[in-house]
């Protein structure tokens, strides 16, 4: 599943974000059960150290550390901070 197909979901299945954009609540579902992640290796395709991902997200690097071993799982704004500074989907690097 992609965020782009969020106009499959029923409204009532649905939720609103303070950006108002509209995140179905299995795709939030999916996001908090998923152990791991792709940051680790797109970091590694951009030669980006953890270091500056988590200044580019404004958290500490072992946050970064983190959440990339699945000992600790984003918020849904931490993941699309994450996404944005890597220059991808909250989907590509958080979804099966």
């Amino acid at each position: 599943m992609k965020l782009s197909d969020i106009s499959n979901f029923p409204l009532d299945n649905r939720i609103y974000t303070i950006y108002h954009e509209i995140i179905p609540s299995s795709f939030i579902f999916m996001l908090k059960l998923k152990p791991k992640n792709r940051i680790k290796e797109i970091r590694d395709l951009k030669r980006m150290k953890q270091t500056v991902l988590a200044k580019k997200v404004d958290v500490f690097q072992s946050e970064i550390s983190e959440i990339e071993t699945g000992e600790r799982k984003p918020n849904i704004y931490l993941a699309r901070k994450i996404a944005k500074a890597l220059g991808y989907g909250v989907d590509e690097i958080f979804l099966p």
